[in-house]
Parts: C-alpha cells; sequence; structure tokens
C-alpha cells in the first residue's frame, strides 16, 4: 500500500509534471493505531520524458506486548520508454538485519495505448529470518524463504484527468510459509498496516481513482491482501488529498482503516513533495 500511495501522489497530481520539473523529492510520516510509526524520504529524477530513476529509504518502528522491531526499508529504481514498450526494474530491501530482512528484485515491461498504461512484471524475494522461541528468549534458530511471483498493473488517464487503476500481483514459495505463524517475529509483523509491504504475502489486489479538483486532488484506494504465513485476508481502505502549499510544493494527507480477521487499525500520513528542475 506505502509503494502505490507515493507512486499515485508523484504521477498523479494534477499541476507536478510540468514539462520543466526534473525531479521530485518528498518526505513523509505515517503512524497507525498498532502503535507503528514510519518516516520515508524519496527521490526521483527524470532525465527526458523517456528515462527516469528513482530512490526510497525509510523507518518502521513496531511495537508490540512482547517486542518492539525496527524495520529499515530502501530501494532504487528506473524505467525506460523505448516507444512503444518499456522497461523497468528495481532492487530494494526491507527488514531489520537482527530479526526478518527481505531483499526483493523486479523487472518487467509496460505499454501504452493512448489513454491506458498496462504493465506486467516479474517478482523476486529472499527472507531470512531469525526468530527466538516464545517461552525463552535466549533461544533462537533461523529460518529462509525464497519466493518468486508476477505483478500487472493497468492504468487509465481521462481525458479531464482523472485516473484509475488496478493492481495486481501474486507469489509462490519454495517452503511451506505457514509454519512460521508460531514464531513470535510473524506476530509481530502482522498487527500493523505499516509492516504489511515488508511481510510475506501470498497475493495483493489494489484498485483505486483520483479526481483533480482545480490544483487538488482527492483519491480512493481499495485493498485486499493475503499473508502467506497465516493465510488471512487484510482489506484496507485510504482516502488521500493533495493539494499545493507553494508553486513547487505539494502535500499530501492521507487517513484509512485496516482490517482483517482479529483486529481493526487506523493510520494516518502526511507526505510533502517538492518538484524542481535543471
Amino acid at each position: 500500500m506505502r509503494a502505490i500511495h507515493l507512486a499515485l501522489a508523484i504521477l498523479l497530481a494534477p499541476h507536478v509534471l510540468a514539462e520543466d520539473s526534473m525531479y521530485v523529492f518528498g518526505a513523509r510520516i505515517a503512524a497507525d493505531s498498532a502503535d507503528a510509526v514510519s518516516v520515508d524520504a524519496l527521490f526521483d529524477y527524470a532525465f527526458s520524458e523517456a528515462t527516469s530513476l528513482s530512490a526510497d529509504a525509510g523507518l518502521t518502528r513496531a511495537d508490540s506486548d512482547r517486542d518492539s522491531l525496527e524495520f529499515v526499508e530502501w530501494g532504487v529504481g528506473g524505467e525506460h520508454d523505448f516507444g512503444p514498450v518499456g522497461v523497468r526494474a528495481s532492487l530494494g530491501q526491507w527488514g531489520d538485519r537482527d530479526e526478518f530482512s527481505s531483499d526483493n528484485a523486479s523487472a518487467g515491461l509496460f505499454r501504452d495505448f493512448g489513454r491506458w498504461r498496462v504493465s506486467a512484471g516479474y517478482l523476486w524475494r529472499d527472507f531470512d529470518l531469525t526468530f527466538r522461541a516464545l517461552t525463552d528468549a535466549t533461544q533462537s534458530r533461523s529460518a529462509t524463504a525464497r519466493a518468486t511471483g508476477v505483478d500487472i498493473n493497468v492504468l487509465y488517464t481521462g481525458e479531464s484527468g482523472y485516473s484509475l487503476f488496478v493492481d495486481a500481483s501474486r507469489l509462490d514459495y519454495n517452503r511451506d510459509v505457514a509454519r512460521l505463524g508460531q514464531l513470535s517475529i510473524a506476530r509481530l509483523l502482522s498487527p500493523s498496516s505499516l509492516t504489511l509491504s515488508g511481510n510475506l504475502l501470498d497475493h495483493s489486489l489494489s484498485a483505486g481513482a483520483e479526481w483533480p479538483i482545480g490544483e487538488r486532488a482527492l483519491s480512493l484506494t481499495l485493498s485486499r491482501d493475503r499473508t502467506a504465513v497465516e493465510q488471512t485476508d487484510v482489506d484496507s481502505l485510504l482516502i488521500n488529498w493533495l493539494m499545493p502549499i507553494g508553486d513547487r510544493s505539494d502535500i499530501d494527507i492521507g487517513v484509512g482503516v485496516s482490517r482483517d480477521d482479529d483486529d481493526t487499525q487506523y493510520f494516518l500520513s502526511v507526505l510533502f513533495l517538492r518538484y524542481g528542475g535543471i
């Protein structure tokens, strides 16, 4: 959800992509009712209309009754439109080296059909977990898992500036990760909506829309994520309001709710965006 939120804020803002805007810098802070807090920074640079590079980094702290963890996230990516087909690729990592880490990579193709853009890609994820026994914190051992999968994204931009999108992904694992449900690390990952993007997911489906209102924009995103460990569906609703705070700056305020079989979480985010050119 976080990736979709940031991408939409950058790509679909009604006055962002002026011809002389060569870069976008963003900073975000978010918190949810599961006592998780995250901060993020991102940078996107367009060499031309066809080629761009992006980078992001963030820190999330998640607390529970038993433990607390800090997760570091970073990623780099880029795309080039050869016309009519473009290519995209990314590398990244999410986690805490002492407890849980996920090394991620993706590569894919996209093509524009008038106002439509269709993108499909291949996903790789390697997970390393070090966990302590719930009854004896001095006892620990490690587990690994590898996942491969696909993702598909469809984006439509209307003549009046509104946008619609659907995004779907699925991962297959090389081991039965459901057995990890008894581990303390898996129990800590599950409660927070802010840790969902780095969790072991089976599949994910999101759909949303954005409507420009003058120089402002209102967006709505609905998503359903299936966790691979507990086989639990997590349903989320996110509403964002983006508005200018200067000639080259925007602020995006997001509120949302996330619910699974056992709990309901609420979250709030504030994203600052600054645009510039060279």
